[in-house]
């Protein structure tokens, strides 16, 4: 039987599993070298506010409690797991008013969606798309006003995502599918999420990719569960290859499933929070592809003050039921105790490989978890089940240094190289004892 697990957070699985979702910490830093105006050619804020995690990168943007309009910067770091180089991302550079900052960032291949809040709507930069396949980054295109409904730029205070479609396949542009950067105004316009062209992020070249549809809801009516005098979109998420909409409306969750483009909604299913409409950061992300299935965390902030982490992050299913996750120290079996913070995190999924970022406003720390393997390694005999036969199985592999089956010696049954890198050696002990605790 698996051990129990002290640090249990209200957690989500598509397909639910018996014990939840397990994380191992990989990586951890503050980025006090990034907020620190005494090195203005690296800063990105008084905190970190946003984040986008790409293999060994790490993109963060940050917000301005300066007292004053501050030149911030989109910060790269280069080999975030070891050196943690540091480039700007050209261009990024951003006259920052007071109480304001950076407020979400999507990755899709070689694309970086950046979004952040002047304070007002019609601001021709607030959503900025960048070429990452360019070494520096290539100079950004920008949204204008006469590419968004009803001609307005919408208030860059809502995180943007990239859409594939309702079957991940993506749209048809130019020729070749591809996905289309998405965003919700944070007010209370009825139209929903906007669907851009990623060339010039403008919707003037033909109709956006929400329709009004009228036979029924569609995802023009997103929004529609919540009374539209207190929805202030805070951030938006869309799943890769089902195109399930996962929205944060005064801190309250909203997750619409699709049929099909411009078709009508599947169903729309609401997360009541308790509507709070003047509390920044209420971020959500879909963390899709685990060993163990799909899940969706966010924070759920209902004040600004201090608060611990647990009682602060919630991970959902597709369909709103709580499930768990477990977030583990490096060595996968000791629950990890986040220091508290003022409820503000922002998170990112790397679904290539299986990790997943979170970053603390408040502490101006990041941590990168990655999903922990299924426990059949360590079952060892294949009897379903880790327990003390295997650990009698391994140690008599181990002792006659078993690289494999159906050598002479009964022993031989089972390989003792758990690590299969062709030999035998104490590495693999190591490894298998860790296992074997994890598991047994």
């Amino acid at each position: 039987m698996k051990r129990a697990h002290a640090v249990l957070l209200a957690a989500a699985a598509f397909a639910a599993p018996v014990f939840g979702f397990d994380f191992r910490l990989v990586n951890t830093n503050d980025v006090d070298d990034l907020v620190n105006p005494a090195t203005p050619a690296f800063y990105i804020g008084n905190n970190p506010s946003t984040i986008a995690l790409d293999g060994d990168i790490l993109y963060v943007g940050g917000f301005n409690n300066s007292g004053a309009p501050a030149n911030q910067r989109i910060v790269k770091i280069i080999d975030v797991f070891n050196t943690r180089g540091r480039v700007v991302v050209p261009t990024s550079e951003t006259l920052m008013p007071f109480n304001r900052g950076f407020t979400g960032m999507d990755i899709a291949g070689d694309r970086l969606l950046v979004n952040y809040d002047s304070g007002s709507r019609n601001t021709p930069n607030s959503l900025r798309l960048y070429n990452t396949a360019v070494p520096a980054l290539n100079s950004p295109n920008l949204i204008t006003a006469s590419g968004v409904p009803s001609g307005e730029a919408p208030r860059g205070i809502a995180g943007p995502a990239f859409d594939f479609g309702f079957d991940g396949t993506g749209f048809n542009v130019g020729g070749t599918n591809q996905p289309l950067p998405a965003v919700l105004d944070f007010t209370t316009r009825p139209e929903g999420p906007v669907g851009l062209f990623p060339a010039t992020l403008d919707t003037s070249l033909g109709a956006t990719f929400y329709e009004p549809d009228a036979g029924g809801p569609n995802v023009r009516d997103f929004n529609a569960p919540f009374s539209l005098a207190s929805t202030l979109w805070r951030d938006l998420d869309i799943h890769p290859t089902t195109g399930m909409i996962v929205g944060r409306a005064g801190n309250n969750v909203v997750i619409a499933k699709r049929a099909g483009s411009n078709a009508t909604l599947q169903s729309v299913v609401q997360i009541n929070n308790g509507t709070i409409t003047g509390v920044l950061g209420q971020n959500v992300q879909i963390v899709n592809g685990t060993p163990d299935g799909d899940f969706i965390i966010y924070n759920d902030r209902r004040i600004t003050g201090a608060q611990p982490f647990a009682s602060v992050i919630k991970t959902i299913d597709d369909n709103g039921a709580a499930v768990t996750v477990n977030f583990f120290d490096v060595d996968g079996t000791t629950p990890y105790v986040f220091p508290d913070g003022v409820g503000l995190y922002d998170f990112s999924w790397d679904g290539d490989n299986q990790r997943l970022a979170i970053v603390d406003f408040a502490t101006r720390r990041y941590w990168i978890f990655e999903t922990v393997q299924p426990c059949g390694a360590a079952d060892i005999n294949s009897d379903g089940q880790v327990d003390f036969f295997d650990y009698l199985d391994f140690a008599n592999a181990f002792g006659s240094e078993c690289t494999g089956p159906g050598q002479p010696l009964p022993e031989c049954q089972f390989s003792a190289d758990f690590n299969n890198d062709g030999q035998v050696d104490f590495f693999d002990y190591l490894d298998f004892a860790a296992e074997f605790g994890r598991c047994s």
